[in-house]
């Protein structure tokens, strides 16, 4: 009697579980009315697979950074040591 009780328990989680998954398989299957920003921006995110993937730009040079300048300091001459 007790193993029959299990059973049962079991048997219903089962389906409780198969019967949320087939819910969530319908409501994903179910079309959903976006604008078509939302349709751009999910068709972009789709194509992106990795950095440099189909919707990114080709790659440009740049142009160069600036030189730094660097001023020279007066020079200065060290100070003597005198031994006595």
């Amino acid at each position: 009697m007790k193993s029959l009780f299990i059973l049962a328990v079991m048997t219903y989680f089962a389906g409780m579980a198969f019967a949320l998954a087939q819910a969530e398989k319908k409501q994903a299957a179910t079309p959903v009315l976006l604008t078509q920003e939302e349709q751009a921006l999910r068709q972009k995110a789709k194509k992106r697979l990795y950095p440099g993937g189909a919707d990114e730009e080709p790659l440009r040079v740049l142009d160069q950074l600036p030189q730094a300048q660097r001023k020279m300091g007066q020079a200065t001459e060290a100070p003597e040591e005198h031994e006595d």
